[in-house]
């Protein structure tokens, strides 16, 4: 099983990985992304918008798991939120 994790961990030769440097890196923007909304909800306490930056957040999350099963093989299974891919 493949999780963002693993993926973000490519280095580990025990993963026995090899994605490209653009599935390495978005990832970490994925997550960053996460981690500023979290501060700028903090900072503005609007649920509403919160709401839809998580909503958006999501949808990539899935979109960027589904390329990362596509890319690894068939022979791994990804998943995002317990949901296989």
């Amino acid at each position: 099983m493949v999780t963002l994790k693993t993926l973000i961990a490519p280095d580990d030769a025990a993963f026995g990985l090899d994605p490209s440097d653009k599935l390495v890196a978005d990832p970490y923007q994925w997550s960053g992304d996460i981690d500023a909304n979290m501060e700028l909800y903090l900072q503005e306490r609007d649920g509403d918008s919160d709401r839809a930056r998580r909503v958006e957040l999501d949808q990539r999350g899935e979109r960027l798991t589904e390329r990362i099963a596509y890319e690894l093989s068939p022979e791994k299974t990804v998943t995002y939120r317990g949901l296989a891919y």
